[in-house]
């Protein structure tokens, strides 16, 4: 789970993480918890959901590790950015500042992003990607990122880990609220195992995806 680990995945294109569409929970439920608003995607990949969120007229700003996937966002999406190399507090950064969507690429450790606070972060798939040592961490960088009476949007994953483990990982309601306190609200549940040969293969009868609504009160 070092930084090699992930870009190679890019490397080898072994990315059975990212999907071709919004998220389903994305695209019900986040218009009734803002608009406009300014927002993080930790991790980000070349998720389509920040294409979804910028048409929705929110600021948008992902953090990734690998370049390889800032081109390939750009180019499936037909996107043009403006490329420049940053330091933020003494880590270097590499930023694509799309030209015509409202959207920013940080290519580099999100653990030493700074400098920017948001009103929304989105985490579709950053929490599930760490094991369970690096999960305390994440959660007190995101907290440090977030305004005051910020919110977080998550989709977790839960499967039985006697049988199979990630990435990505199984974290349960138990996990996510001593990770981040505040109160977790259900927004949607869904059973993928019939989608999820892979999982199935592993030996698994159940893999359910939750969508969550964070708030510190």
């Amino acid at each position: 789970m070092e930084h090699n680990f992930w870009h190679n995945k890019w490397q080898i294109n072994q990315i059975g993480f990212h999907q071709q569409d919004a998220h389903i929970g994305l695209v019900n439920y986040f218009p009734k918890l803002t608009a406009q608003s300014k927002v993080m995607v930790p991790l980000c990949g070349k998720s389509v959901d920040m294409i979804w969120l910028a048409q929705q007229g929110c600021r948008v700003v992902g953090v990734e590790l690998s370049e390889i996937a800032a081109h390939h966002f750009l180019k499936e999406n037909n996107l043009s950015a403006q490329r420049s190399d940053i330091s933020i507090e003494g880590a270097s950064f590499i930023v694509f500042r799309c030209k015509e969507l409202s959207i920013d690429l940080y290519i580099g450790d999100y653990l030493k992003f700074k400098g920017q606070t948001f009103d929304v972060i989105y985490d579709r798939a950053a929490l599930v990607a760490l094991p369970d040592v690096m999960r305390a961490e994440y959660v007190d960088h995101s907290k440090q990122l977030l305004n005051e009476g910020g919110r977080l949007f998550i989709v977790t994953l839960e499967y039985d880990t006697d049988i199979a483990s990630g990435p990505p990982f199984s974290v349960d309601e138990r996990e996510l609220t001593e990770l981040w306190q505040g109160v977790f609200n259900l927004l949607s549940e869904q059973e993928l195992i019939d989608q999820e040969e892979r999982w199935r293969k592993k030996g698994l009868s159940s893999f359910v995806e939750k969508t969550w609504l964070w708030s510190e009160t």
